[in-house]
């Protein structure tokens, strides 16, 4: 590029020799002048209800409130949980372990902060339900089944 211009002689080795200096000096001036958004200044969120209420660890709950928007992270009490931002109103998350009984639901922003206790943020860990499963006709004849097969078996090597 520079070898097409014509120049006296000893300024166009000067021109070669500062050209990658100039270019890294308007690069930074465009940089330091370039407009950036501002990051401070917006509201702390604030959760105004869970749902559901009341869960056992592992379920997914919708907590809905007001600037949700840069969410860094959803704490049950003092327990961190994974989070889905939905919208600037919504986020879901898992219900973490760890925890017990009442606690609050907090929603951390960048820049902005945690959003504070209330009424409408407490959330209270449920027992899980346990049920044992129903026995049909088939799996019970099986399970009987079963133990005479192994009830001969015992007897055999015992009194063998």
């Amino acid at each position: 590029m520079l070898e097409n211009v014509r120049l006296p002689r000893g300024r166009r080795h000067a021109v070669v020799a500062y050209l990658p200096r100039v270019l890294l000096s308007l690069a930074c001036l465009c940089i330091f002048l370039y407009p950036r958004p501002s990051f401070g200044g917006g509201a702390t969120p604030v959760v105004t209800a869970v749902s559901p209420a009341s869960a056992p660890e592992g379920t997914l709950v919708t907590i809905t409130g007001t600037s949700f928007n840069n969410a860094t992270a959803v704490h049950f009490g003092t327990v961190s949980a994974a989070f889905t931002f939905i919208s600037a109103t919504t986020i879901t998350a898992t219900v973490p372990a760890g925890a017990s009984g009442s606690v609050d639901v907090t929603v951390t922003a960048l820049f902005v902060g945690t959003s504070a206790p209330n009424p409408g943020d407490v959330f209270t860990y449920a027992a899980p339900s346990v049920s044992a499963p129903a026995l049909g006709m088939y799996s019970t004849i099986a399970l009987g089944l079963l133990l005479a097969c192994f009830g001969w078996y015992a007897l055999r090597r015992k009194f063998a």
